[in-house]
């Protein structure tokens, strides 16, 4: 895997055409679910190799569209300094949100979210803090998807705020996926890895939307993700019979995952009727395991 920590600007400086992963990370301290304790999620957006500079394109559009000043982001849950914090509120900023979503399905752009409560054992090792084990355990994931599409793919992550050396832990840690792999996954269809700026790049921000408003979901805070949930759904990763949980969306441990379900009751299938089981073993790497495509 060739990694790459500058600035990557925009996604037209990706240095050969394949699908691109862009990932974002949440965290929320104070879940509405008793019990649950604070939890952190990466995810984001898997685009097409054909697609990924049409969707900034589009995804640019819009913002123009809506008012957004030059280079300004968004976000699902923006600070007071950035232009949409009050300049795009209540259901404007709904409306603005499903339109970037509706983009991105129009385009085949997929989804993946691994979210971890803090209170446990991280999943892959107990050596490395949860948002690293949550980022191994989507690319996990993206590198399943890549083998059954018979494609290889980037990784772009967003800066961390902790700067450049914790920048480079989180792209050494995608990057040993390539060469010792986890306990059932060895990334071998993951070619290359950035870190940039987070305002600079459209798709991190979608990726933002999307790891924060599942994470929203699963600590019970629906009131405002429950709709834009619902619209990113059928973007998910998904088994053959339509399951996202344990595919374009584990959470760890799996009694956190069976207490998600029982709670809030969220149908985490692309179809109303299930033809089999809706959540992973208790044990999801197994899952993986025993369900990768060859």
């Amino acid at each position: 895997m060739k990694i790459l920590s500058s600035d990557l600007g925009s996604c037209e400086a990706l240095p050969t055409p394949c699908d691109t992963l862009f990932l974002d990370d949440s965290k929320v301290n104070d879940p509405l679910i008793r019990g649950m304790g604070s939890m952190v999620a990466v995810g984001g957006i898997h685009v097409p190799a054909n697609h990924c500079a049409l969707l900034e394109k589009k995804l640019n559009s819009l913002c123009l569209d809506a008012g957004f000043p030059n280079g300004e982001a968004f976000k699902w849950s923006p600070s007071k300094k950035l232009w949409m914090y009050q300049n795009l509120v209540g259901g404007n900023r709904t409306k603005f949100i499903l339109d970037a979503c509706d983009i991105a399905k129009e385009l085949s752009v997929k989804a993946v979210v691994v979210a971890e409560g803090k209170n446990w054992k991280p999943a892959t090792s107990e050596r490395i803090d949860h948002e690293l084990d949550a980022t191994k355990l989507v690319a996990e994931r993206y590198e399943r998807e890549l083998k059954r599409t018979r494609k290889s793919g980037a990784i772009v992550v967003s800066a961390p705020s902790g700067g450049h050396k914790q920048a480079a832990e989180l792209i050494k840690t995608i990057d040993n996926l390539s060469s010792e792999g986890t306990r059932y996954v060895k990334a071998n269809h993951i070619s290359f890895c950035y870190s940039t700026g987070f305002e600079r790049v459209r798709c991190l921000q979608l990726a933002d939307i999307i790891v924060s408003v599942s994470l929203a979901m699963i600590t019970g805070r629906k009131k405002y993700s429950s709709e834009v949930f619902e619209s990113i759904k059928p973007m998910f990763y998904s088994s053959n019979t339509g399951e996202i949980l344990g595919w374009g969306m584990k959470i760890h441990p799996s009694p956190l995952q069976i207490q998600v379900e029982e709670t809030l009751a969220i149908n985490l299938s692309k179809e109303n009727l299930i033809t089999g089981p809706k959540f992973c073993s208790s044990n999801s790497n197994n899952y993986i395991s025993k369900h990768t495509a060859a």
